[in-house]
């Protein structure tokens, strides 16, 4: 602790040493302290007379002194102490009297006095007349200065199609409250008037009248009803100037039945249709023909469509087309068979130009002329052969039954004896084979030898060198059916 410091604040040096607790070791310092001086009160400023809706400025205090700085003041008479690392020191913008007591600065205190004081006037409301109700659509200008004498500017904008509260704020400057004046908009009386219409395309229309059915007085836009034009049109009334009405709009309805789009059809002789027109409307045909009930045409026929609706009617057309059926017939030259079968057709039809020939075995060709048509069958089964005439929306079709039938099996007879000698009478062997695709056999001595192998491209054994004997034969023959049949025999060969 320092004490018996010079007043003035002049310079002190001091030499300081230290011992460590762990090693000794002396440092020579020499520290330079200025002596606190005393706070003092520069000025105390900040106060002011301010309106409701302004912010006040801060009460101020200005002091020499080291700082930190601490003032302390009654606020209202309630003590109050604010602290500040630097000066000026602000003490805050709250309404009311700040009266300094005390500012302390570097540790030093001093007494020090003043008063300061933020005043909040509560400014004067503006006043305005109340506003008597305004028609819906009228006029009404907000007065910019009030009885007071207060001016400003109102929002919203007026607005005369609702009952609105507009603010009015004062110009700034002036020490005056924002208030509100709500106008009042009165719907006022609707005009009245009779149903005019609906009417048919060209009618003559009602007369507009310009006095509504409640004594409304007032023009119409536009001013007669327009019967030429056909769907719905909306005529304005408005009210005369000064007559506290709303304009009212009619809608007048001028019907031009429209016949339902209904298409054309395309059926073959002796079919039935219908023909059906549906909406909110009534409708009958021609020709006898009963709207929705099924009927049969004998010949292309062109049927008128009436609609009426609302007193009004029009029409429209639509035709039936009916095509005359071909008179198909089909035939085969042949209709049963082996394999691989081809068949001759033949298109016996008349009164058509476009054939399908569909011929049972997924194959379907088709064709605009009767010209024939030739298939070849290479499986077993029944094939239903259906050729089709189309003639427009006919289509008719006759059928022939082709069946394949499988081969017998194979049969194949080892013959016993040849001589192959110079009387060229069974001088060759072959075996004797019925139903037989292919074949292969082979020839054996006694001794189990292969002296001759047959098939399909070498049928026939002419003995050879080979001596009399007889000899073994094995063969094996596959049939049409893929069936292999296998046998052996014995054939005595003499010369």
């Amino acid at each position: 602790t320092l004490s018996n410091l010079p007043a003035d604040g002049l310079p002190v040096n001091i030499n300081a040493y230290f011992d460590g607790n762990y090693a000794t070791c002396q440092y020579n310092a020499t520290n330079v302290f200025t002596a606190p001086q005393p706070p003092s009160l520069v000025s105390f400023t900040g106060e002011g007379t301010y309106c409701g809706n302004e912010t006040p400025n801060n009460i101020v205090v200005d002091a020499n002194g080291t700082a930190p700085f601490s003032v302390n003041f009654l606020l209202n008479g309630q003590a109050t102490t604010i602290s500040s690392p630097t000066n000026p020191i602000s003490l805050g913008n709250t309404p009311g009297v700040y009266e300094l007591t005390e500012i302390t600065a570097g540790g030093c205190s001093a007494s020090v006095n003043g008063v300061q004081t933020i005043t909040i006037s509560n400014g004067v409301t503006p006043e305005f007349d109340e506003v008597e109700p305004v028609c819906v659509g009228g006029s009404f200008t907000l007065p910019s200065i009030s009885n007071n004498g207060i001016d400003g500017t109102w929002t919203p904008a007026f607005n005369n199609t609702q009952t609105t509260t507009y603010t009015f704020t004062p110009t700034i400057g002036q020490c005056a409250n924002t208030t509100t004046l709500t106008v009042q908009i009165t719907n006022g009386v609707t005009p009245t008037f009779p149903t005019f219409g609906p009417y048919c395309p060209n009618a003559t229309p009602d007369v507009l009248p310009n006095n509504s059915n409640n004594g409304i007085s007032g023009t119409w836009s536009p001013a007669i009803i327009n019967t030429t034009q056909t769907g719905s049109s909306d005529y304005t009334f408005t009210p005369t100037a000064g007559v506290c009405a709303t304009p009212v709009t009619v809608s007048v309805n001028v019907n031009n039945p429209t016949p339902p789009i209904i298409p054309s059809q395309t059926i073959c002789l002796g079919e039935s249709t219908v023909l059906n027109a549906t909406g909110n409307a009534t409708y009958s045909w021609s020709g006898g023909v009963q709207n929705g009930v099924p009927f049969t045409p004998t010949a292309t026929t062109t049927y008128t469509l009436t609609t009426t609706q609302n007193g009004c009617s029009a029409t429209s057309e639509v035709t039936i087309f009916v095509d005359q059926p071909s008179a198909v017939s089909v035939s085969a030259d042949v209709t049963l068979g082996l394999p691989p079968l081809v068949v001759n057709f033949t298109n016996n039809s008349s009164n058509g130009s476009q054939f399908l020939w569909d011929f049972g075995n997924g194959i379907e060709i088709p064709v605009n002329t009767t010209v024939g048509q030739v298939m070849t069958y290479n499986e077993i089964g029944v094939y239903e052969v259906i050729l089709t005439g189309i003639s427009g929306a006919c289509e008719t079709s006759d059928t022939v039954l082709i069946q394949v039938i499988p081969y017998a099996p194979a049969e194949v007879i080892v013959p016993n004896v040849f001589t192959p000698n110079s009387d060229n009478v069974n001088t060759v062997f072959e075996l004797q084979m019925r139903f037989v695709k292919s074949f292969s056999a082979i020839i054996l001595n006694r001794w189990g030898n292969v002296v001759f192998e047959l098939n399909d491209s070498n049928p026939q054994w002419d003995g050879g060198d080979s001596v009399d004997g007889v000899y073994f034969v094995l063969y094996k023959a596959t049939d049409f059916n893929d069936v292999v049949t296998e046998g052996q025999g014995f054939v005595h060969l003499m010369r």
